[in-house]
């Protein structure tokens, strides 16, 4: 098999953005897209984040994956 030809099945992976516990960051889709919020807990092998959105009057764990975040504010 020529490599050309595995080639056009491969993927670039995003240059990832370090995510630490304490950033703000913005959802880029889904149902809560445009919604801030601040990391509490990164799981990286599942390449997942959760977080509490800072609108929300009770604060609730979402979990969603880290691609479909950006990073607004890093951890002070």
């Amino acid at each position: 098999v020529k490599v050309e030809e595995i080639r056009k099945y491969l993927t670039k992976e995003k240059p990832s953005v370090e995510l630490n516990v304490g950033d703000i960051v913005e959802i880029l889709s889904g149902p809560f897209r445009g919604e801030k919020g601040k990391i509490t807990r990164i799981n990286e092998p599942k390449k997942e984040i959760t977080l509490e959105l800072l609108e929300a009057v009770v604060p609730i764990p979402l979990t969603i994956s880290m691609n479909v975040v950006r990073l607004v504010e890093k951890k002070k």
